[in-house]
Parts: C-alpha cells; structure tokens; sequence
C-alpha cells in the first residue's frame, strides 16, 4: 500500500516551519496516480503555507510496482551522512521474491529507473550502454547522464539520453538499439553475476557500479575496443534512412546531363521508369561500397540492414537488383585482380549500369560511358556518411 507520514518542514525561502504529508511509500499499482506524480515530481513538491512559495522536499521514498514485480528504494543520507534502512530491508528478498530491487541517490535516478522499467529494458543493460559511450565520448563518470526515452522509426529504435553537465544544458545522446545492442549484450551476464551491494538485497546500478563489475570479472582491459564498436550513431541511421529518396532524386536529375554528356541512345533515354530504377540501385550501392571502407562489419550491417529495408519498401525488386549489382562488382573486381586487368570500382558500377539498361553487355564504344556513369556515383556519395554534411 501507499503511505504518507506527517514531517515537519522550513520553506527555503521564508524559513517558517509547517507540517506537511510526505510519501513514505508510493505503490502505482494500488494507487497509479503516484507514478506520474513521482515522473513529474510533484510527488516532492510543497507551497509554504506562510509566503506560498514553492520547494521542492528531498525524502525517502520506496517505488513499489507489484504488476512489474520492481521495488526502488529512494534513499538519503541521516544527519551523519549514512544511509539508514528501516528493519527488515535485508529480508526485502524473501518478501519481494522475485522482484527486481534497487536503490537510488536522488530523484533523477529514480525516475530513470521508472522510465527504464516503462520501456522494458533492465537497468544494467542500459547502464552498460551509458558507461561505454561515456568513456567513448569522455563523458566524466560523476556528470549526470541518464536514460530518457526510445524513439521509433520503422522497425529502427533509437535510445534517447540526456547530460547535464554542471553550468550548461542538458545534451542530448542518440543510440541505435539495434547497433548498441550487438556489442553490449554478451558483457551483460558476465556484468550481473559481478555486480555487489552494501545494501543488500538492494542493489545500486549505475555507470561506476558497472565498471567496478567489470574489473572485478576480467573485462575491463576490453572496454578500448568495446568502445570502438559501441555501433552507428543516430546521424548515419538517419542518412541510412534516407538514402533511396536521395538515391531516386539524384537519378531523376542525372538523366538529362547523362544523355547530353554521353551520348546515350534514345532507347535508354527515354525509357525514364527504366533509368530511375537502375540508376537508383546504383546509387545505393554506390553509398554503401563507399560507407564499407569506412566502418566496421557491424556496424556496416546494421546501417545495411534499415538500408536493405527502405529499398524492399520502394520497389519490390529493389533488393533483388541490389544484390545482382553487388555480385557483379565483386566478381568483376576480382576477376580483373586475376587477371591482372586493370578495372576500377567506377568502372564496374557503370558496366552493370550500363548491361541493364541495354538490356544486353554494350560494345566497346557504348562500354565509354560505364567509368564517367560509375564515378559519377561514388562522387555523389563519397562524403554522404560523414557526420554533420
């Protein structure tokens, strides 16, 4: 159940001293109103009854969800600078069994807890996240950086967190899931079984919290190339997003300067369905070959992946055409590796441009065209992924 206590409190700004109810205990499923009221603070909010000014009241508070089977324990420090428990929370175990049961330090926290918990994700997945694009982006440990929200696109989800160093404002953080949660979540287990409580069975679940886990289970010394995987950023998942509209307009635009500039028979000119749908296949890959020299394997799978998506999504046909464009550079390439032919990527984008607008392999005077066609995508695409164009 919920339960209030009656406490005398000083107004900060008047310094006269009143009673007022204070929650001890908030359980949101008896009593659902008190979630939102602790989400938005207001669960800690007072208006002095002499000058009516408002404060906000920093107190214990126990967060009980019985449906969730999740306990957070709001605590602050006794007059001598100790966390207290009440008797009997070292038996939290046996009475909440089965329950997930932490502690916090202040409000932030426990309201992240609350929104981690709402969104479905468990805490030290999440805290794990933070401390890998923590030490990544040389964000200090003790700078407040909590879990906000998810977002969705499609079938993308991006994590959404917020800093707030001290004397700026809050800035805001972008993960994809999808990416963040390939690299994270084989340290996951290994994390849990190490993690230890001064307050057990309540267990506090932070970014230091974490890192003391994994030195204590071996797996500090591979926080460098974690961090080096944390995966694609928000930027280049929504360029990812992105690419076949622009891929389709850069095609719809380059029919009339490829037809004056080549010399492109009236049978691929005019044939316009036929060039926007090659020519954006084209491009497409031309990005990703591009964005494959740049980036790890997995993240270049996870940015394929939403790529692979939208271009199903445009025409039926799309991928399939994609992956016959890619076998054919791949085994152009390195036939002319063999070989010893010398035969650029340019060249071999253009020729497969070039063998399915004609319908049939071109000539040797109509092969002229594949090189100028070829580089003229990998030019448009060669600064497409990088951050902040």
């Amino acid at each position: 159940m919920s339960k209030g206590t009656q406490a005398l409190i000083q107004c900060p700004h008047c310094l006269s001293a009143s009673e007022y109810n204070c929650w001890v205990s908030a359980n949101v499923t008896v009593s659902p109103h008190l979630r939102q009221e602790v989400l938005s603070e207001s669960l800690f909010w007072k208006e002095c009854k002499n000058c009516h000014e408002g404060f906000n009241v920093n107190h214990d508070l126990l967060y009980h969800d019985m449906e969730k089977q999740f306990c957070v324990w709001l605590k602050y420090e006794n007059a001598a600078g100790e966390i207290e428990f009440e008797p009997g929370a070292e038996r939290a175990g046996q009475v909440f069994n089965g329950y997930w049961l932490r502690i916090v330090f202040d409000r932030e926290e426990l309201i992240e807890k609350i929104k981690i918990d709402r969104d479905g994700y468990d805490d030290i997945f999440i805290e794990t996240i933070k401390l890998f694009h923590s030490l990544k982006n040389e964000i200090d440990l003790a700078t407040p950086f909590y879990y906000d929200r998810t977002t969705q696109r499609k079938t993308r989800k991006t994590l959404v967190f917020l800093s707030e160093p001290k004397e700026a404002e809050s800035v805001e953080h972008t993960l994809d899931l999808n990416g963040v949660k390939g690299v994270v979540d084989s340290y996951v287990p290994q994390i849990s079984a190490a993690l230890e409580s001064d307050w057990p069975p309540w267990m506090s679940v932070t970014r230091r919290e974490i890192l003391l886990a994994m030195e204590r289970c071996g797996l500090a010394s591979r926080i460098g190339s974690v961090e080096r995987e944390e995966g694609p950023s928000a930027e280049l998942i929504e360029k990812a997003e992105i690419l076949v509209t622009m891929a389709t307009s850069i095609a719809i635009a380059s029919l009339t300067s490829a037809e004056q500039n080549l010399e492109l028979p009236e049978t691929i000119t005019e044939d316009v369905e036929n060039w926007n749908f090659f020519v954006t296949v084209a491009g497409v890959f031309a990005a990703l070959y591009t964005l494959g020299k740049k980036v790890s394997d997995r993240i270049f799978e996870t940015v394929g992946i939403t790529v692979f998506e939208n271009l199903a999504d445009w025409n039926p046909q799309g991928s399939g055409a994609f992956a016959d464009c890619q076998q054919f550079v791949e085994n152009s390439l390195n036939s002319a590796r063999d070989e010893q032919i010398e035969l650029t990527a340019a060249d071999a984008i253009g020729m497969w441009l070039l063998c399915n607008l004609y319908g049939r392999f071109p000539s040797p005077e109509e092969s002229a065209a594949a090189r100028p066609l070829g580089g003229f995508l990998l030019d448009t695409f060669a600064e497409w992924w990088v951050e902040g164009n």
